[in-house]
């Protein structure tokens, strides 16, 4: 579980720590850095584990530096618990004179205060779980030198870090960017922010965790009207297609059992019930122990009855079974039931740098948190 983020020279963020809660719900107007948050912790990730690695330069540009500061240097810090311990890993980034070059000054993870991987003055220092040294060799300071690291037995601590950001998702759900084409063989372990492989990350859960399906389809079955199947069978010789089955009426009785099923490419599907079935999936599985899943706005495109079972269930989920759950939300329905007790507020003034504080409810217990956010009074 990700317990501690310091971001520092990047974009409205400058000198900002937050600590994480497993359910969390990050409120605040249009501006204050909500989903810029989810962005940093998108960039890091695919900064550690995406290889051959990007180059710090695709991920912390000159566009990525705080408008008002002067320094060339952005830094990062996580900690994260799991393992049998805290993690702290530590990225320093050097953008030279603003332009579009970067390079790693330090990039650290420890283990419970004990090093794992130092990477500093373009030499990169190994540790094995002992915390003994087993290898020291120059690096390129452009690139990530946790991403070029492969598991071993003498570095599974270091393993189910990067294992660690491989469950850690930060997504915004947008219908019309997700794909429905799993080409050949293709299935990705990795899940799009955006969704847009969608289709074969779903081919990978049905080949690895085949035994989760059979609960998300019966979770959509209650929610989606009609609802009988969601699969990703063969089309043509290259490719499949996620197609989701509804049962309808035999013959024109509209009161017969429903016994027929008629398949629906997911593209033919209406935005809400794409955004119920993505939801759905990842409440089944994503949602889990060690695992971080971040949604900016999981409410878009639905009504309030489909929105609210699905946040009861993500809920529960964490109580039983553990995780991290971070929710970005504008929805009365979500700031009601998450943020007297799992809120927290981001906040600028004037265009400055981002602050957050833990949301403070009505003193004189009146309105509920969506009306006393409506009415601005959240921070009075």
């Amino acid at each position: 579980m990700l317990t501690r983020i310091y971001i520092d020279n990047y974009r409205c963020f400058v000198n900002f720590e937050f600590r994480p809660q497993p359910k969390q719900l990050i409120l605040g107007v249009n501006g204050t850095g909500k989903s810029v948050f989810l962005e940093v912790l998108g960039q890091l990730r695919d900064f550690v584990i995406v290889k051959p690695g990007y180059r710090a330069g695709e991920l912390f540009g000159p566009e990525t530096l705080t408008r008002w500061e002067t320094r060339p240097r952005q830094s990062f810090e996580l900690e994260v618990t799991g393992n049998g311990g805290t993690y702290s890993y530590t990225l320093w980034i050097e953008v030279q004179d603003r332009q579009p070059r970067a390079r790693v000054i330090k990039e650290a993870l420890d283990f419970d205060a004990k090093p794992l991987a130092l990477f500093q003055e373009d030499q990169v220092q190994l540790f094995d779980d002992d915390h003994i040294q087993t290898a020291n060799y120059p690096f390129d300071p452009v690139r990530s030198a946790l991403a070029m690291i492969g598991p071993r037995k003498a570095n599974s601590k270091l393993t189910w870090f990067k294992e660690w950001f491989e469950r850690l998702y930060c997504l915004r759900i947008n219908p019309s960017e997700m794909g429905t084409e799993a080409k050949g063989q293709e299935q990705d372990e990795i899940l799009e922010d955006n969704l847009s492989n969608f289709a074969a990350w779903y081919g990978h859960i049905i080949q690895e965790q085949t035994h989760l399906i059979p609960d998300l389809q019966g979770s959509l079955r209650e929610v989606l009207d009609g609802f009988d199947t969601l699969d990703l069978p063969r089309s043509g010789r290259t490719a499949r297609v996620l197609v989701a089955a509804f049962f309808r009426p035999s013959g024109n009785d509209e009161s017969a059992p429903r016994k027929q099923s008629l398949p629906f490419d997911f593209n033919e599907l209406s935005d809400g019930q794409k955004a119920l079935i993505v939801l759905y999936t990842l409440l089944h599985c994503a949602v889990g122990p060690d695992t971080t899943i971040c949604i900016d706005e999981p409410d878009n495109y639905l009504a309030l009855a489909e929105i609210q079972p699905w946040l009861f269930a993500l809920s529960d989920r964490i109580d039983d079974e553990g995780g991290q759950a971070i929710l970005i939300s504008h929805h009365p329905e979500l700031i009601n039931l998450l943020a007297p007790q799992h809120g927290v507020l981001f906040s600028r003034t004037g265009g400055g740098p981002v602050r957050v504080e833990p949301y403070r409810p009505d003193a004189l217990g009146i309105l509920s948190p969506s009306e006393q956010i409506a009415r601005g009074w959240e921070r009075d």
